[in-house]
């Protein structure tokens, strides 16, 4: 496995696998590997000849200094991982590498609605951040095939965005959301969690399947409230230590608020919780 760690290495590695004749899959992480990573990596190694994955906390998707500051770090054992899964290079840029002194980090991408609920919500300047640094990744990269895991699906939507506009060419991959045993989506924040706080996140899971359960059962009889309700709940029910940012049935096409008259096949439930003032987000599709 080559590891790069300059904008220079990162082009003669990427030469030498184009005229090798390997189609190019890409992986981009902020670290803190875990198997939903682990999962994009093993789907790129089916779809392409040369697996590159990138390991670069950026500043720019972060409205919160502290969860900045927090955001866990383990380089050494999230190269072990990616050796042992077969990834063919790691770039591991620092911060001049990515945003050199007189980029212009703006990428001007109308998103509509994606920025404007949710995520969007409540951290702002996320999104713009997230552009910014997928947009420099794949102009240095240019993959054939690029991998995203579900549990960030405004992410995903955002991205598929970007593409569409400025990189026709690379083919965005949706990896469904992986969760541990007792359903609680991976996420490298999990790696704060208390081993009590991790179980009660579980319930998370358990929540969302039960507004998934009613809706199934109601048909087109069901509302925002209504589901909403139940999600508190059961959360509510359980521990007293969730607390429930935001929580949407939205179309998943455009994460526009879902009505009973929104295609069935549409409807995905959306929630950010925090749990120990970690920030936890999860997503279910209903049908």
């Amino acid at each position: 496995m080559i590891v790069t760690t300059t904008v220079a290495e990162l082009s003669v590695a990427l030469n030498e696998a184009r005229r090798s004749g390997h189609s190019i899959g890409f992986v981009p992480t902020m670290g803190a590997l875990h198997n939903g990573h682990l999962s994009l990596v093993r789907d790129s190694k089916v779809r392409s000849l040369f697996t590159v994955v990138s390991i670069f906390v950026n500043p720019k998707q972060f409205n919160n200094s502290e969860d900045l500051k927090n955001y866990p770090r383990t380089i050494d054992s999230d190269l072990k991982l990616l050796s042992e899964a077969g990834c063919e290079l790691v770039f591991l840029p620092n911060e001049d590498e990515i945003y050199p002194v007189g980029f212009n980090s703006y990428i001007e991408l109308e998103l509509g609605n994606l920025n404007r609920v949710m995520e969007a919500q409540f951290r702002p300047g996320h999104f713009e951040g997230v552009v910014s640094v997928v947009y420099r990744l794949f102009e240095l990269i240019q993959p054939d095939f690029a991998f995203f895991g579900e549990k960030d699906y405004q992410q995903l939507l955002v991205v598929k965005a970007l593409a569409r506009k400025f990189f026709p060419q690379i083919t965005i991959v949706p990896i469904p959301t992986v969760r541990q045993s007792n359903g609680l989506a991976l996420s490298s924040r999990n790696k704060r969690l208390t081993k009590e706080a991790a179980q009660e996140a579980a319930e998370i899971f358990v929540a969302l399947s039960k507004v998934r359960d009613h809706m199934l059962a109601s048909g087109r009889q069901w509302s925002q409230s209504a589901v909403y309700s139940i999600f508190e709940k059961h959360l509510k029910s359980r521990t007293h230590q969730l607390t429930i940012e935001y929580f949407l049935i939205a179309d998943q096409r455009d994460l526009s608020p879902a009505t009973p008259d929104t295609p069935p096949d549409e409807l995905r439930a959306f929630t950010a919780v925090y749990i120990d003032n970690i920030r936890l987000i999860d997503n279910m599709k209903i049908f």
